[in-house]
């Protein structure tokens, strides 16, 4: 087997008529846009195995709608037959062609057969006691002849789960495997060889919608991984105005995102700048690139969206207690945001910065929002709030400037 790294080109149109037509609008009217990678190669044997590699489809250029996959083949085939009787036979040859593709979501794989027929003709005696020498009457030379003639192999995708192994900034690979054959009838006393080339032009093509993006000097949008399976998002707004609505948007597969959390705007009138934060706890099952956006919604009812973060999340992660605490520098009121409502007693302990508990609260973990009032105005400086959940075992530390 021979593995290529290919190079590729990217050709970007504003509608694709590849396959099967693509039937879709994107956000406002707007018609999908489709990138195409493709490769060629010219293989001298008959039996192959090669390996084509394509970027993925990288779902910060948007929402992948459909995969197109196609291989245009060319070959040619010669066949040698030598006839190693002693007496006058007649033969009939078929030349066979075999070519396949597998990859992601081919199933069955892509495959076709084409065939030549030569014959009935007859071939001499042999002309050297049996021993091929590939020469006189008793030897033929069929072909060369075209075989395939532009065979096409292709296939759409336009499922979630046909989609999913094509998403993500990897890549994808396909296995090309190529065989001939000959069928011959009238003596098994014979020496045969075929031989067969082959020229394939293999394309990809992702149809997608592309996302509207914030303008970059006005939103500042991040996502990374927290302790467990958790994931901090936040994002700062310049000249943020009222009447906004943020939501957080999740997805495994960078085609179907999920609203999570929905956040209204802080600002009641002018224009200010705003920092908003959110700790999303990640589901059990869930592993590998998990995706984040954010979609916002102006009181026009314009839509936009920020540009995609992945993270990445280990299948053996463990969940731990989803908390991000604010305001962060706090004084005597302090907030705890929950990834989810506990519904559990909380021991909620101080510690300075020296290691010692300087306050320890129980309270009861019954909304996602927990507000904890300090006994006192604890002198200023660096401190850790760590939260226990008393049924769970669960816990979690946080930071805090006390000012």
């Amino acid at each position: 087997m021979r593995l290529r790294t290919l190079r590729f080109c990217i050709v970007v149109y504003a509608l694709l008529y590849f396959g099967n037509k693509v039937e879709a609008q994107c956000p406002g009217g707007a018609s999908p846009l489709t990138a195409t990678y493709s490769t060629s190669e010219h293989i001298n044997f008959g039996d192959a195995s090669s390996t084509y590699n394509f970027p993925q489809f990288n779902p910060a250029l948007g929402t992948l709608l459909q995969v197109d996959i196609q291989a245009t083949i060319n070959g040619e085939a010669v066949d040698f037959l030598e006839n190693n009787l002693n007496t006058s036979t007649a033969y009939t040859v078929q030349a066979v062609r075999y070519d396949s593709i597998f990859g992601p979501s081919l199933v069955p794989a892509l495959a076709a057969t084409s065939t030549k027929n030569y014959g009935p003709f007859v071939l001499g005696a042999s002309d050297n006691l049996g021993v091929p020498n590939f020469s006189g009457p008793d030897f033929i030379q069929l072909g060369p002849d075209v075989l395939p003639n532009n065979k096409i192999l292709s296939q759409s995708f336009n499922k979630n789960k046909d989609l999913l192994p094509y998403v993500g900034t990897g890549n994808v690979s396909f296995n090309y495997k190529s065989s001939a054959r000959a069928i011959i009838t009238g003596s098994a006393n014979n020496t045969n060889t075929i031989a067969a080339s082959t020229d394939i032009t293999m394309e990809i093509t992702y149809t997608y919608c592309a996302v509207s993006l914030l303008p970059i000097e006005n939103l500042q949008f991040n996502a990374k991984k927290d302790q467990g399976r958790n994931v901090k998002v936040n994002w700062v707004k310049q000249k943020e105005q009222a009447n906004i609505i943020y939501e957080v948007q999740v997805s495994t597969d960078g085609k179907v995102f999920q609203a999570v959390n929905t956040v209204p705007s802080k600002v009641i009138s002018g224009e200010a700048q705003t920092n908003y934060e959110y700790l999303y706890s990640v589901p059990d099952g869930i592993s590998g690139n998990v995706l984040f956006r954010l979609k916002q919604t102006q009181f026009s009812g314009a839509v936009d969206y920020s540009d995609i973060i992945s993270v990445i999340i280990n299948l053996n992660d463990k969940k731990s207690l989803g908390i991000s605490v604010f305001p962060n520098p706090a004084r005597q009121d302090i907030y705890l945001q929950f990834s989810s409502v506990p519904n559990s007693t909380l021991i909620v302990s101080l510690i300075n910065s020296v290691g010692q508990l300087v306050e320890n609260i129980r309270l009861n973990g019954n909304s996602e929002t927990v507000k904890i009032s300090l006994k006192r105005q604890y002198e200023a400086g660096v401190y850790f709030i760590n939260v226990k959940n008393t049924i769970t075992g669960e816990q979690t530390t946080s930071r805090i400037l006390i000012r």
